[in-house]
């Protein structure tokens, strides 16, 4: 047997030979067409092959073996199904023709308003962003600029605002230069005193093999979650590229109702089975069950601090209540004695609230004046509410001095209620 090396082995003359475009005129992308349905039969392949030896084992009661093949055979199945997408299937032109006509089919359910087509609904990516004609140290970029593609009509689908500018149109495609438009956040954080529209920005390092993008309009901000700010939501600098120059590996349909959403969904199937057999609706959702759900860890955690909270407002009741009616027990000879000199229980009542407050009030204004310094940590948990609001610091102040006085009530109404006679002849 001969010697063979890496390439003899795998006969790579062959292999890179197999690829022959037949179109005519020549297009660039049927060889993308062409090495991507290569690679999936050789998937298939190997899968049928892995099943083969699966039987075999079985066949001969080798349950351990069969296990083990059935594991490795479940780790190539995940490699390439999700790999499975309908923009593989199509060369860039044909997914352009393929969205306008998706598009004219879905407008034309009863009841939907418009259709778009993006890569995710919520903003995602931590890229670094290259600016022409300036420069970034590594150490220095930032790696937080999020970056979706969407189509023509994203903007109005999503009632995102353009804001200066114009918004993508049928002159963005492949051939033409590349083009972007970014939101509010990434203009006022890279151009702040100048006007973006014209500059050319990259997704990644200057020397990177990204194309270079022309801005063409500013939109507005979109708030979004981040894993590491489960808590509370932020408005990422963002770029948004159009579909038709660089279409992406999977899309998100998005479809704007006049009526319920969710009366669209079985013609919206219907509309895509004809279009295409091969595709179908995968996690339909409404946007509000999509907002639930990108809201449902802030919501637990907010439920659990309330919960935190109530709790120790309930135990600060207890304590007041304890204070109070251990003083009252401890000075029932007073109580007695004030009573017998006159003291109405209207007096009593009001000497005992009147030592309650004023505890709580100088608690209550220890806390204001840190709040005042601690209040800016959680302004990242805030949605809309500045952390040092005037009216939510004195509606917290009433409630505490409304729970102290309930928790005052009792011990106050013991001690107008000690019988002077008893009093001193307890003692």
């Amino acid at each position: 047997m001969p010697d063979l090396d890496y390439k003899g082995y795998l006969k790579l003359d062959e292999l890179l030979k197999l690829q022959q475009p037949l179109a005519d005129p020549p297009s660039h992308d049927e060889s993308l067409f062409i090495i991507v349905h290569q690679v999936f039969e050789l998937w298939f392949k190997l899968a049928l092959h892995e099943i083969d030896k699966v039987f075999e084992m079985l066949d001969q009661d080798d349950v351990i073996e069969s296990e083990r093949l059935i594991r490795r055979l479940t780790s190539i199945v995940r490699l390439f199904v999700p790999k499975l997408s309908v923009l593989e299937t199509m060369m860039p032109s044909d997914f352009i023709q393929f969205r306008d006509r998706l598009a004219e089919q879905v407008a034309s359910i009863p009841g939907v308003q418009g259709v778009s087509l993006a890569s995710s609904l919520y903003l995602a990516g931590s890229n670094i962003l290259a600016v022409e004609g300036r420069t970034f140290s590594r150490d220095r970029a930032e790696y937080n600029v999020a970056n979706d593609f969407v189509d023509d009509n994203f903007l109005q689908v999503m009632g995102i605002p353009l804001l200066h500018g114009r918004g993508f149109g049928s002159e963005d495609r492949r051939s033409t230069q590349p083009v972007a438009l970014i939101n509010q956040a990434l203009a006022e954080r890279y151009f702040p005193n100048e006007d973006p529209i014209g500059h050319e920005i990259k997704m990644g390092p200057p020397e990177g093999k990204n194309p270079w993008l022309t801005i063409i309009g500013i939109v507005g901000n979109v708030k979004t979650v981040t894993v590491f700010q489960e808590m509370g939501y932020v408005t990422p600098p963002a770029v948004y590229q159009p579909f038709a120059q660089n279409p992406p590996d999977s899309m998100s349909l998005f479809v704007r109702t006049h009526d319920d959403p969710n009366a669209a969904v079985d013609p919206l199937e219907q509309k895509l089975q004809a279009l295409d057999a091969d595709i179908t609706l995968a996690n339909v959702k409404t946007m509000k069950e999509s907002l639930a759900e990108l809201q449902s860890q802030p919501r637990f955690r907010t439920i659990l601090l309330s919960a935190f909270a109530a709790l120790a407002l309930v135990l600060a009741a207890l304590g007041i209540y304890g204070v109070l009616m251990h003083s009252v027990v401890r000075r029932t000879r007073e109580i007695g004695v004030r009573m017998a000199l006159g003291a109405t229980r209207g007096s009593v009542l009001r000497m005992i609230l009147k030592q309650a407050l004023s505890t709580v009030v100088i608690g209550l204004a220890s806390g204001l004046i840190a709040a005042v310094f601690l209040v800016r940590l959680a302004a990242g948990l805030l949605y809309d509410v500045r952390p040092d609001n005037p009216w939510i610091l004195a509606s917290v102040s009433a409630v505490l001095i409304l729970v102290a006085l309930c928790a005052s009530y009792f011990p106050a109404r013991r001690a107008t209620r000690i019988d002077p006679l008893e009093a001193l002849r307890s003692e």
